[in-house]
């Protein structure tokens, strides 16, 4: 009887951590794929980037560079490409080197090396 118990407790953990969070997945993929319309910029499963610019039913026309479009399946679409804005980095004010003052810091020795010791 213990026996049986520790089977069905061993089914219900491989169900909780196995299956049930792929079928979250796989639902999240498919979703993906049906909300794709022209203009997406997407990444196919087999790593080209692409913007579609047509949608036939399950056939996509995806433009690769400028001027080349590929048809392409629409179950291989692999993602959606989120386009980050970039962060603007902060100003460092720029010093002239002749002037005195707080200098960077840097990696190489003071005195140069010329090979003579």
């Amino acid at each position: 009887m213990s026996g049986l118990l520790i089977l069905a407790i061993l089914l219900a953990a491989f169900w909780f951590i196995l299956v049930r969070p792929q079928r979250s997945r796989a639902r999240e993929q498919q979703q993906l794929v049906q909300d794709l319309e022209p203009g997406d910029e997407i990444v196919s499963a087999g790593g080209l980037y692409g913007t579609i610019r047509q949608i036939d039913g399950e056939v996509i026309h995806v433009e690769i560079a400028p001027g080349l479009s590929v048809r392409m399946a629409r179950a291989a679409i692999a993602g959606i490409v989120e386009t980050e804005e970039e962060e603007e980095e902060p100003e460092t004010p720029e010093t002239d080197p002749d002037e005195p003052g707080i200098r960077p810091e840097s990696r190489y020795p003071e005195d140069p090396v010329d090979g003579t010791s």
